[in-house]
């Protein structure tokens, strides 16, 4: 089977680290895939997919057998006519070079430009509801309407989580999507000296936050929350357009460790993992911090409130309690400090990429009939 996956852009976050996952293990498992991509913007930190051990294709001689990644001219987050309309046309030639057997498209840019170029069968997966909390009201109700037009040119939808599921189909958006969770590689990566913790203090408990620095994320509360508790240290690790303010406000306890495509040392050496988000799809860097056995605090939004599934795993504020809620989760986890639960093996194995890529290849199987599969020609 061949597969072509297509992702806006290869950034720092857990779409890529997804994709990546997914790459080597449908390759173990005989299965082709050709990853396409566009470009991060020049701010926004980049995952090296070369150094990921997935070899360049070049799109002027993108061609069946070649497997890799290609880099999409035009393809980018941002919305723009000229570019998206070279982005589709790339794509499509790209497309029809490798004929794949299905595609499968990530984020939502990708997912209409996926749409419009494949001739394919087309799976998309929503990491997360961006029709929602993201945009204006304008805006999100565009990307609704789009979401519903694509949505019908689809041979199956799924949502990396049951919450987020539950909200698209709440919205009238991909109803009877499958639940896949992210393909989560946890693999135990020896630290360094170079990952110790800057301005550890002995003695002292350490919290972190991992992602981007954009509102949607709310790092500013967890400033709040290392100035509320001067007694920890506290890291954030990420980068995006809030970080020259959030330097501005930080409090002494509060370091800056910047982008990091391994964040395993990090999570290794902290107590706990503070994520104060709005929403979520499903935190990739909670079943990592699960697998380092550091539980994550944070709101009962979805995404989040998936993790309550597991044991031990996350201790979640009412939405609705606000900062003081999520000071006091924090404060009774400081009080009491505990290692993730019983359930964190179950989690980190609920989305070990051998057994996503498993699931998925029997979703592509029922989309695509058996006698057009490149197995059979």
């Amino acid at each position: 089977m061949r597969v072509a996956r297509l992702l806006t852009r290869p950034n720092l976050g857990g779409p890529t680290r997804q994709a990546v996952a997914l790459w080597h293990a449908h390759r173990a498992q005989g299965v082709e895939t050709l990853l396409l991509c566009g470009t991060c913007g020049p701010d926004e930190p980049a995952v090296d997919l070369e150094a990921a051990g997935i070899p360049r294709v070049d799109l002027r001689s993108c061609r069946q057998g070649a497997v890799g990644f290609v880099e999409v001219p035009g393809l980018a987050r941002r919305v723009s006519p000229f570019q998206d309309v070279t982005a589709i046309r790339n794509v499509r030639r790209s497309l029809d070079a490798w004929s794949p057997d299905v595609v499968h498209t990530h984020t939502s840019k990708a997912g209409v430009v996926g749409c419009l170029a494949a001739r394919a069968p087309v799976v998309h997966t929503f990491h997360g509801l961006v029709v929602r909390d993201y945009a204006g009201r304008f805006g999100s109700s565009l990307a609704r309407q789009a979401e519903r037009w694509v949505g019908r040119r689809r041979s199956a939808s799924l949502a990396v989580s049951a919450s987020c599921r539950d909200e698209l189909a709440a919205l009238g958006i991909a109803s009877g999507a499958e639940v896949v969770l992210p393909a989560v590689s946890t693999a135990t990566i020896r630290a360094t000296d170079a990952d110790t913790l800057p301005g550890r203090r002995p003695g002292a408990l350490a919290l972190g936050f991992v992602g981007r620095l954009v509102p949607i994320k709310r790092p500013e509360w967890f400033v709040d929350v290392a100035s509320a508790f001067p007694e920890v240290d506290a890291y954030v690790v990420g980068a995006g357009p809030l970080e020259r303010a959030l330097t501005q406000v930080a409090p002494p306890n509060l370091h800056f460790l910047g982008p990091r495509e391994n964040v395993r040392p990090v999570l290794d050496a902290l107590d706990a993992l503070v994520l104060p988000s709005r929403r979520e799809g499903f935190p990739v860097v909670a079943v990592e911090a699960a697998a380092s056995g550091v539980p994550t605090i944070g709101f009962a939004v979805p995404g989040l409130t998936d993790l309550a599934a597991y044991d031990g795993v996350a201790r979640l504020a009412p939405a609705e309690a606000g900062f003081d809620g999520l000071a006091d989760a924090v404060r009774r986890h400081l009080e009491a400090p505990t290692r993730a639960g019983a359930g964190a093996a179950r989690l980190v194995a609920d989305c070990d990429p051998v057994r996503i890529a498993e699931r998925l290849t029997a979703i592509y199987a029922r989309c695509v009939p058996s006698a057009a599969l490149s197995g059979a020609r």
